[in-house]
């Protein structure tokens, strides 16, 4: 008997993980809409984007700065 009742709780624990790990997912990888991932890899993209105009911009104030 005692066993049982052992077998049910390792089943309810089981299925709360279940319930957890997806919902875990649904936010990582989004249910529809963009997940965090998603969301973290535009803004990736968007940094890159970023510096890659803003150097050379800091190199050449930097430029007039020091031989003007």
């Amino acid at each position: 008997m005692e066993q049982e009742t052992d077998i049910a709780v390792i089943k309810d624990q089981l299925r709360a993980i279940k319930t957890d790990t997806q919902e875990i997912k649904t936010c990582l990888y989004g249910n529809g809409r963009k997940g965090i991932k998603e969301r973290v890899d535009v803004l990736e993209v968007k940094l890159w984007i970023l510096l890659i105009l803003l150097i050379p911009l800091a190199g050449w104030g930097m430029k007039l700065l020091l031989w003007k």
